[in-house]
This record gives structure tokens, sequence and C-alpha cells, in this order.
């Protein structure tokens, strides 16, 4: 089952992200319902490697208190002479989400499950282009501000590849640590 851990975005700041993506001419967008704040793509893995996956994140995940990200700005991968993917950064709450993406990469060596070779950047997928395609400067907005949410929960996507796009469909959530005041 292909699947990924990701944290959810409020359907406000999907609408405005869409928004954006729109902007971009030969962009296949990611449908607003979709966008998500990807921490771990874990590729196609049987049921019980997954059900161990959660087992393993679950203390990780209910570790991480519930913290605050900003989405703001956008840029391309991997460079704006040759874009394959448009996206919209983190502001606020990256350094949050490094740390909990270092847990999980912990969590899930510690069953098996190798790690990331490549660094994990916080961004938002807007969209991809079929072949990699020049983006003018000014499409990239470095003052752009797409809202702020707070990011409580883990989820584990399972993610259906369809002629039309993929179909996110969330499979197990995990709640950040609740506080109690």
């Amino acid at each position: 089952m292909r699947a990924f851990l990701a944290i959810p975005i409020p359907g406000e700041v999907q609408q405005l992200l869409a928004v954006e993506a729109a902007n971009f001419p030969k962009l296949r967008p990611v449908r607003a319902e979709q966008m998500h704040l990807t921490l771990r793509f874990l590729g196609d893995l049987p049921h019980r490697t997954l059900r161990a996956a959660m087992d393993a994140l679950g203390p990780v995940v209910a570790a991480q208190a519930p913290f605050d990200i900003a989405v703001e700005r956008v840029g391309c991968f991997p460079d704006r002479k040759r874009a394959v993917v448009v996206w919209a950064g983190l502001a606020a709450g990256e350094l949050q989400a490094a740390a909990l993406v270092h847990g999980i990469a912990d969590a899930l060596a510690g069953i098996g499950i190798e790690r990331d070779p490549r660094p994990w950047t916080g961004h938002v997928t807007l969209g991809r282009f079929r072949k990699p395609t020049r983006v003018a400067g000014k499409s990239l907005d470095s003052e752009a501000r797409f809202g702020k949410f707070r990011a409580a929960e883990v989820v584990l996507y399972t993610s259906e590849i369809r002629p039309e796009g993929p179909i996110h469909s969330p499979m197990h959530r995990m709640p950040l640590a609740q506080t109690h005041t």
C-alpha cells in the first residue's frame, strides 16, 4: 500500500494555495482538498509493516506538543530554470516539524524502514509540471502569505494514483501531545 505521513492543512489555507497554483500556466495543480505538509513518504508497504510503523510512531508523535505553522512564499524544485514542482514554504513551525521528522525517521529506522537519504524541506506542493519548465522570477512570490494554523495531528495517508491525479485518504490519525491547563 502506497502511504505517507503528513500534517493536514485546514480548508481555508488549502483554498488560498489552490488560487496561487492557478497562477502558473501548464502547472498540473494539486486539488485543494489533497494539499498537506508531508513529513515522510513511506512508499509501498505491506499492511503489517504499516501497523508496525503506527505502533512505533505513536510515542514519537504523542511526545510532540502542537505547534503553529505559517505557510508563506512560493518557490520551485529543483530551480526556476527547470522547475518540476511549485511549492509554498513554511515561515513558522519548520523547526518543530523538522524535529518531528527526525523523531519519525528514528522510530521507523528502529523497525527496519530506511531513512530518507534526502534532507527534509518543509513545503506544501502546489503542483507539478509534466516536464521541466522555466518559471518567471515574478511568479515566485517571496511575500505571499497563505495563512497560519495549529498542527495538532499527524495522519497516515494512503495514496492511490489515478489518471486525474492522486487520491490521498486518511488511514490513521495520531494526535500530537495534548496539553492540559
